[in-house]
């Protein structure tokens, strides 16, 4: 799970923090401490570690990786059962360094991942099924961002969509499904990479999340933070949401995002009034065609 960082920190003095937090941890593992001993040197070593990783991380990653539930339980535990202290403590420490390891390492991997790209564009829900159709997404002319980018998609958007494509709206399940099947058939993995004609260089992500992450209820903030949270590990201010919510713009913004909103949406009612038009437009040319040359002549001059 990437970790949430404050909007100050550089993501290198995040990772130099989480490694000393992690080489501590296996240090007081490997010491030769039993019992009340031991569980005063761990208590000093989360202490420490709280105190080196608060002005880097979110008070809920504290929280995930050093104040644990079983860090408030050996708060309060019994001087008198020893064996049980230092059994718990060893397996906290065994969990702390996977889990300080597993943070290290994903902020790492996002700095590879998206530090390296021009642009980095979040597609809302309300951009593919009001904006372009995502297999004919133009930067240029949609987004104004000519070059290379990477398109993050959070799962989120999927299971959204996944909800669209049974909508009473005609569009709006036409296009659900329709961007449903581009994604099975078009990304590999995780990614999908494309050039265009214009020269874009343009990486499709499926932003996947793990098996217990707990989403926000709303889930337009769950796609801001997502969004903001890749951000603020990458170091990086170019991250664009694209949307055609104006709200969730609005909430972008103030998050320190970058938006982009789709310039021409496509609504059910223009739909249906564009067909609305065609089929006046074909009744007319029926009338005309079924006149014969006189009655067309006379109409015109009459």
């Amino acid at each position: 799970m990437l970790p949430k960082l404050h909007a100050a920190t550089s993501p290198k003095t995040a990772v130099d923090k989480l490694n000393w937090a992690h080489t501590e941890a296996g240090n007081l593992r490997g010491r030769n401490l039993q019992g009340s001993d031991l569980l005063v040197e761990y208590l000093k070593w989360a202490t420490e570690a709280t105190r080196q990783l608060g002005p880097c991380l979110h008070p809920t990653e504290i929280n995930r990786l050093i104040y644990t539930q079983r860090y408030w339980s050996l708060q309060t535990i019994s001087q008198a059962a020893a064996p049980t202290i230092t059994t718990l403590v060893f397996g906290e420490l065994d969990q702390r360094v996977t889990a300080l390891s597993e943070a290290k390492d994903e902020l790492t991997r996002a700095y590879i991942v998206w530090g390296a790209r021009d642009h980095v564009v979040v597609l809302d829900t309300s951009a593919l099924i009001h904006g372009p159709f995502i297999g004919e997404l133009n930067l240029a002319a949609h987004c104004d961002l000519p070059g290379s980018a990477d398109l993050l998609v959070p799962l989120v958007v999927l299971d959204e969509l996944d909800g669209l494509k049974e909508s009473n709206k005609e569009h709006t399940r036409t296009r659900a499904r329709r961007t449903l099947n581009w994604f099975a058939h078009n990304i590999d993995g995780d990614t999908h990479r494309r050039h265009n004609e214009n020269g874009d260089d343009i990486t499709v992500h499926l932003l996947n999340e793990d098996l217990d992450h707990t989403r926000l209820p709303i889930a337009d903030n769950e796609i801001i933070d997502q969004a903001v949270t890749i951000s603020l590990a990458t170091g990086r201010t170019s991250f664009t949401l694209y949307t055609n919510d104006f709200g969730q713009a609005h909430r972008a913004r103030r998050s320190g995002l970058r938006t982009k909103i789709v310039k021409e949406p496509i609504y059910d009612i223009d739909i249906r009034e564009a067909a609305r038009r065609a089929k006046q437009q074909r009744l007319s040319q029926t009338r005309t065609s079924t006149k014969g040359p006189d009655q067309v002549r006379q109409n015109n001059t009459g």
